[in-house]
């Protein structure tokens, strides 16, 4: 069943998520762009009818500035760590040296938003409908302290980061006269890519000839996965 929670003014973000960070290269959610007024629908977006009128409704409100629109079911995964190896064997006269990496201290951090423009629609005539109708293929993005394989952080994490996820974007908003009080010149649509944040540190156990000397932490990761994206409007007036 498709579930709707909405944040703003007094409400908080009901989708498990931790205080919003920052990081290089896209911006934080609730960042002073977006007031902080927005709204999120948990839905299938395999399936854009079934949020299609909801998506509507909320861009049409000017009290809302953005409205997120998340996979559910990228919510509800519960990565579960698990070992992996990696055959990195170095040889030697006297015995093989192995190393087995694995993944810990999963944990899921703030909803973020990629400044990359997924698509976009603009108009200068008031009463005007913008739609977005488009499918858009989104990388994981992953950045690590040490070098591993995508296999060992895949396992980790319970989904595959080597494959793109694909996001259909779908929504329309008619062009107002006046927003806020203020007579509308332009309205543009925009939709851009939210992910989820997932932190994690790597350990690596080491075994030289079959004796074995332990796990131990080898450095750290953070993996941005593709669940959804952000619809927002911007104007200009006369």
């Amino acid at each position: 069943m498709r579930k709707k929670t909405v944040k703003g003014l007094c409400f908080g973000l009901a989708v498990a998520i931790m205080a919003p960070i920052a990081l290089s290269g896209g911006m934080p959610v609730f960042a002073a762009e977006t007031s902080e007024r927005t709204v999120t629908i948990l839905a299938d977006l395999s399936n854009p009818e079934s949020y299609k009128k909801e998506l509507e409704t909320f861009l049409s409100d000017e009290s809302i500035d953005g409205v997120y629109v998340i996979d559910e079911n990228s919510i509800n995964t519960s990565p579960i760590p698990q070992e992996k190896v990696n055959d990195e064997n170095n040889n030697n006269t006297k015995a093989i040296t192995t190393y087995t990496y694995r993944l810990t201290n999963v944990n899921k951090g703030a909803l973020y938003n990629g400044n990359t423009l997924l698509a976009t629609a603009s108009s200068n005539e008031p009463g005007t409908t913008l739609s977005i109708s488009t499918t858009k293929s989104v990388a994981h993005t992953v950045s690590n302290s040490v070098n591993v394989s995508d296999g060992v952080i895949s396992a980790g994490l319970g989904f595959n980061i080597s494959k793109s996820v694909s996001v259909t974007i779908s929504g329309s908003r008619t062009v107002p006269t006046t927003h806020n009080g203020r007579k509308v010149a332009t309205m543009t649509l925009k939709a851009y890519p939210t992910y989820q944040i997932y932190t994690y540190t790597i350990q690596r156990h080491k075994s030289i000839g079959g004796v074995n000397y332990g796990w131990s932490n080898y450095g750290t990761g953070t993996c941005k996965r593709p669940i959804g994206f952000f619809f927002t409007s911007s104007y200009t007036y006369k």
